[in-house]
């Protein structure tokens, strides 16, 4: 099952692109998998000639917690529409995509490293106190 997710991309253009992202997920916990929701931010840089803002709806194969890690973006743009490949950069394999309208135009090979706070991190985190750890040994993400 795969893991969607909605956001907005902006894009920001200096002698490297440098991408930043910020959007909500959503796992709906079918094929045996827990569902989650939440938020994530994720930024990198890279090597290509992007420019613009883009939102999209897209997947990330596997269960929530493979939101929270690297990726290399590989992204085609248009006046029209923008469309990005997520591949896992220890492997190369295929990790993901999005796809949605834009106003930009280009392309461009991005590393991202990506963070999120989901309900189930809320969980276990206010679990964890209850459970007679501090704030601090809690750990929350």
């Amino acid at each position: 099952m795969r893991d969607h997710a909605k956001g907005i991309k902006v894009w920001l253009e200096t002698k490297r692109n440098k991408a930043f992202t910020v959007g909500a997920y959503i796992n709906p916990g079918l094929f045996n998998q827990q569902a989650d929701a939440g938020v994530f931010v994720s930024g990198g840089a890279g090597v290509g000639f992007n420019v613009g803002v883009n939102a999209y709806i897209g997947f990330i194969k596997g269960e929530a917690s493979n939101v929270n890690t690297p990726f290399i973006d590989v992204n085609i743009s248009t006046a029209i529409a923008s469309a990005t490949i997520l591949l896992d950069p220890d492997t190369g394999n295929f990790a993901g995509m999005t796809i949605g309208p834009a106003a930009k135009a280009g392309a461009s090979l991005v590393y991202t490293d990506t963070g999120k706070y989901g309900l189930r991190d809320l969980v276990n985190y206010l679990n964890n106190i209850l459970n007679g750890q501090s704030k601090t040994e809690a750990v929350c993400p």
